[in-house]
């Protein structure tokens, strides 16, 4: 039986296994560096729709400013709805998000702890365990009652690593008494009765063995878990994404007309309103809030129409649409008009 690490030592690769003896093969390859390369995706845009909710809440604040005459609020209570929406969606988003977080911190640190406690009581080699357990680091305990709890990310990769040089040693040390079992087995072949001896040795490394294996079946399943969760996540917040890029957008003109709009009084005491250019700062929101920097791919929008199931709905298609073309194609990192295409005619938005 061959052990392989894909990758190098030093890198968050899993593990994969190679059985010689019937075939099989479980393979996960790099898939852990899959889920911090979507936790970190998530996070820009994360950070994308928090920088526009604060650009918003400015935009907000500058008007009430300058149109605290009551006969304002009932527009102005309708820009408030709007951010206040999208403020609610986000935290929303962040909550799941951090939830999955807390559960790959679970998950990872029960394994942890099975991996720690079979090979401290259950392997019988002092000093292969003496050794591999030298530098045992203590993480903090898990509470399953404290769901909404925030772990540091660095130290659930530090686990996971940690995870993997457990496996990694196991899978050499099984190495190691399958040759050793080789040796006994020609020094019975010259004669000395220790056969029974040797059947022994053979089912303790039997049962190593498929412990070893268990302990990757759940590794590569809690990573297959965490990526789908992460996954749909993703799409879910570049959808949300899309829909703040097509609100901002298309209330965008009259945006721009209503903070650069100031109010005077005159020397006679009348209102007057007059078009002030807009400054670096005021210029600088309105770019920021109209330039996402998080692409869709097609397989991310066709998975989103899939998922909906409205396609057949031509009204809530086209507002689907509408949302995916304010988010940008991974060939264009810009805010484009895309083309979409549709049965007979070919709308622009």
């Amino acid at each position: 039986m061959n052990f392989i690490r894909n990758g190098n030592d030093s890198d968050n690769s899993d593990i994969s296994i190679n059985d010689d003896n019937n075939g099989n093969t479980i393979k996960q390859v790099d898939l852990f560096n899959k889920i911090k390369e979507m936790r970190n995706g998530l996070n820009n845009i994360f950070n994308d729709i928090e920088l526009k909710i604060s650009k918003l809440n400015k935009l907000y604040t500058d008007i009430v400013k300058t149109h605290q005459d009551k006969k304002y609020i009932f527009g102005l209570d309708s820009f408030h709805f709007q951010n206040k929406l999208i403020k609610m969606e986000y935290e929303n988003m962040k909550s799941i998000f951090n939830y999955i977080d807390n559960r790959i911190y679970c998950e990872y640190y029960k394994l942890h702890r099975m991996l720690y406690e079979y090979i401290n009581k259950e392997i019988t080699d002092n000093e292969f365990v003496n050794k591999l357990l030298l530098g045992h680091k203590k993480f903090a305990a898990y509470k399953d009652l404290e769901t909404d709890k925030i772990y540091d990310f660095n130290i659930t990769c530090e686990m996971h690593d940690t995870i993997n040089t457990y496996i990694k040693e196991l899978t050499n040390y099984i190495k190691e008494q399958y040759e050793k079992i080789k040796e006994e087995e020609c020094t019975s072949n010259m004669g000395l009765n220790i056969h029974n001896m040797i059947h022994e040795q053979k089912y303790m490394i039997i049962l190593l063995e498929g412990k070893v294996n268990m302990f990757v079946d759940y590794l590569n399943t809690f990573n297959t878990h965490h990526t789908k969760y992460f996954g749909r996540l993703t799409i879910k917040l570049k959808l949300m994404l899309g829909i703040v890029n097509e609100d901002i957008h298309l209330k965008r003109t009259s945006q721009d007309n209503i903070s650069s709009l100031k109010e005077k009084l005159t020397k006679r005491g009348k209102t007057k309103k007059t078009y002030i250019k807009q400054t670096e700062e005021e210029e600088n929101i309105n770019i920021e809030i109209c330039s996402p920097t998080i692409s869709i791919d097609e397989d991310e929008e066709n998975s989103v129409k899939l998922l909906t199931g409205i396609t057949n709905d031509s009204g809530l298609n086209n507002e689907l649409d509408i949302i995916m073309s304010h988010i940008p194609s991974n060939d264009n990192k810009i805010l484009a008009r895309r083309t979409i295409k549709k049965t007979n005619t070919q709308t622009m938005v």
